[in-house]
């Protein structure tokens, strides 16, 4: 998907790759709690628009951190 890779280490790609995904499941029970119990949405429906808004957090957040162009 990305054409070039900003960090070296895989040690350190990982970890970052890893903690954009805790961050991402971090952003999934918070919503699922502000949407669904203080919202009143139904669960099925807040699960699904999180579901879009945690892949676009992970993809975006993998972009700037991991795949940006060095030349930048």
């Amino acid at each position: 998907v990305f054409n070039s890779r900003n960090v070296s280490n895989k040690v350190v790609e990982l970890a970052v790759f890893f903690g954009v995904r805790a961050c991402g499941l971090g952003w999934t029970e918070l919503l699922m709690w502000l949407f669904a119990r203080k919202f009143g949405m139904h669960y099925m429906l807040a699960k699904f628009i999180i579901v879009l808004i945690v892949f676009v957090w992970n993809f975006a957040m993998n972009k700037i951190l991991l795949f940006r162009n060095k030349k930048q």
